[in-house]
């Protein structure tokens, strides 16, 4: 009789963290090749680790995407679809808006080295403050309709509020720069008609301490895409919008299991993830003040196998609002 004999422990090794990495690839290339290759780089030689790890680098993924919907909120400019033209054909008209926001963050929380982590709900509340200058007034083809290829300079900074009580060490800041490329400006007939490409860079974001069973450090940057349609009637106002989000930059996870006498950590420049959203808003105006009420709903992230059988569910989508003041000059 052929004695049974197991596979040697390299090979072995291999093979699990093969599954791992397999089990990831499922989902759509577009995101999960990444995060792939964060779990498969946190595990290592210990096969043991891969739970955690699966748990570490979805909850950088969710904490990184939520700072990062609570930065951007929905339109680029509040209240606002069409661009904002220059005044007598040569001076740039300019507008200056502040932004309240509120973001619900949902996340795994495996700091107590649990494994399929439940998921942690809080709020993540913001405010940024943007400036917003007509540098091109567009080609006009017919009296009503005009500002095609008008063109808004944007620049932005603001901050985000970030918990103790739910692992992160402090406050998130920003700097935000972009451009409104107009479709169609709003007139007397026609709504207005925009698109938005924003560019933002935050600070480091520290979640958990080295001393738990999993943590995560990153510099996250964001891209955010914006197609704005919308109409006034009178003073009364209302828009709707699709957005697309887009998550980089340096990110860095470690787990440090019970048991388990080595730690493991991913350390990546490259780690990127991607998501849609849907938001519109009503808005109010008062010769050149006006004052929005946006909200919107963003897309959760790539479904991992298995994860149906319980903890934290990364596709669930994410809810967010803002409360927002504008001058236009």
């Amino acid at each position: 009789m052929t004695p049974l004999v197991g596979p040697p422990p390299g090979a072995l090794v291999r093979s699990i963290v093969g599954a791992v990495a397999l089990a990831f690839a499922q989902a759509p290339v577009s995101a999960q090749v990444t995060r792939s290759e964060m779990v498969v780089e946190c595990v290592g030689s210990v096969p043991n680790l891969a739970p955690l790890c699966v748990e570490g680098v979805l909850a950088l993924e969710a904490a990184r995407g939520g700072i990062g919907i609570a930065a951007s909120q929905g339109s680029a400019v509040p209240g606002s679809s069409s661009t904002l033209g220059r005044r007598l054909g040569l001076s740039p008209r300019v507008a200056f808006s502040t932004r309240a926001s509120l973001s619900r963050v949902g996340m795994p929380d495996p700091r107590a080295g649990e494994v399929r982590a439940g998921g942690r709900a809080f709020l993540v509340p913001a405010a940024e403050a943007a400036l917003a200058m007509g540098v091109l007034d567009g080609v006009s083809v017919l009296p009503t309709v005009g500002g095609i290829f008008s063109l808004d300079l944007i620049g932005a900074v603001g901050i985000a509020k970030l918990s103790e009580e739910n692992g992160f060490a402090g406050p998130v800041q920003w700097l935000g720069y972009g451009v409104r490329l107009g479709l169609l400006r709003e007139s007397f007939t026609l709504p207005g008609l925009s698109v938005t490409a924003m560019r933002r860079h935050l600070t480091e974001t520290q979640w958990g301490r080295e001393s738990e069973s999993a943590h995560a450090v990153f510099q996250a940057e964001g891209t955010s895409v914006r197609v704005t349609a919308g109409k006034d009637f009178l003073a009364f106002g209302i828009l709707a919008g699709w957005g697309w989000e887009r998550y980089d930059g340096t990110s860095t996870v470690g787990v440090a299991p019970r048991g388990v006498a080595r730690a493991g950590q991913a350390v990546s420049s490259q780690f990127a993830s991607d998501r849609t959203l849907l938001f519109g808003g009503l808005s109010l105006t008062f010769l050149v003040l006006q004052i929005a009420a946006e909200g919107g709903l963003a897309t959760g992230w790539d479904a991992v196998p298995d994860r149906d059988l319980g903890g934290y569910d990364p596709t669930a989508g994410t809810i967010f609002g803002s409360l927002s003041a504008r001058l236009t000059f």
